[in-house]
């Protein structure tokens, strides 16, 4: 019997392989998690976000799945938001009391509230409707399930702690799509020692780009740097981010770099613009300005006891 433990060993072993490994999801905590309840199997990124390409007036209806891994039921309120990026490129979700223009207007939820039981999942049905007069492009947004839970603090009160997660519907209008990215506010400052550059990117067209870029300068010493920009995030259509890069150049007294700046996405959008700065070194400038005044002082000083003694002679 002990020449058969091996193989009865590894069988076991692949049938709990299969059987207890589960699919992962995006969106998930260790109480909560939600993700669209049938992903497309020829795009992964919709195991996370709902991804549609609907003309307008066209309607689908779909499902989104809410999981409570935790021992007591949660309550959840559900609404669809519109969504936005923040000036240094983060996406997020609106909450529900700004004004919805988008995706939070386009989507009817079947239910406003639900309660999970313990350990299970729910599918909440929805709908989203494209309007007949809408422009063309990328509009973005989301489904919130948002959970109140009270908690009591140290002085006794009561404190309402509100939750929330959220799944982003990325809707895409089927038309010509225009692909522009400007370059806007390209300037320096020099401080401590270290040179940053700022500027803003604006998307000019009519979806959404997440760019990477470079910044080359090279300066009248024939010094030269290169500065990858690896993660510049989402810029939002027709909002510009703006950044602030941080070069950490050593800069001696002074120096004029002509500074360039690339900008590429991955959408196929992409623009460069150059320019020169005058960057210097603000303590060893300070250092040799007072240097000179004491400098003048003192010829100034030393004429002057010169030419008082030629008076006194005559």
């Amino acid at each position: 019997m002990k020449y058969y433990r091996f193989p009865i060993l590894a069988i076991v072993l692949f049938l709990l392989c299969i059987f207890w490994s589960t699919p992962v999801h995006a969106i998930q905590t260790t109480d909560a998690g939600a993700y669209p309840s049938s992903p497309n199997p020829s795009n992964p990124m919709t195991k996370s976000w709902f991804i549609y390409s609907l003309p307008p007036g066209k309607s689908k209806q779909d499902s989104v799945t809410i999981v409570n891994n935790t021992n007591k039921p949660i309550t959840y309120s559900i609404y669809p938001v519109d969504a936005g990026v923040t000036k240094d490129g983060t996406f997020y979700l609106y909450q529900k009391s700004q004004q919805q223009t988008g995706i939070g207007i386009w989507v009817q939820m079947s239910l406003s509230e639900i309660t999970v039981p313990p350990v299970s999942h729910k599918n909440i049905p929805f709908t989203i409707t494209i309007p007949k007069h809408v422009t063309i492009g990328d509009h973005a947004g989301g489904i919130i399930f948002e959970a109140v839970s009270e908690q009591k603090a140290t002085t006794g009160l009561t404190i309402n702690i509100v939750s929330r997660l959220g799944v982003r519907i990325y809707e895409t209008v089927p038309g010509k799509e225009i692909k522009k990215l400007n370059i806007q506010n390209f300037s320096d400052m020099t401080k401590n020692n270290t040179v940053y550059y700022s500027f803003q990117l604006q998307d000019a067209g009519n979806i959404y780009l997440s760019p990477v870029g470079t910044i080359t300068t090279t300066s009248i010493f024939n010094h030269k740097q290169l500065i990858t920009l690896a993660n510049l995030g989402t810029i939002g259509i027709q909002k510009p981010n703006t950044y602030a890069i941080n070069t950490k150049t050593s800069i001696p007294f002074f120096d004029i770099d002509a500074v360039t700046l690339h900008i590429i996405s991955p959408q196929g959008a992409t623009s460069t613009k150059t320019m020169s700065f005058l960057i210097y070194n603000t303590y060893t400038v300070i250092t040799v300005c007072i240097f000179l005044i004491l400098l003048l002082y003192g010829i100034i000083y030393s004429c002057y006891r010169k030419y008082k003694k030629n008076i006194q002679k005559v």
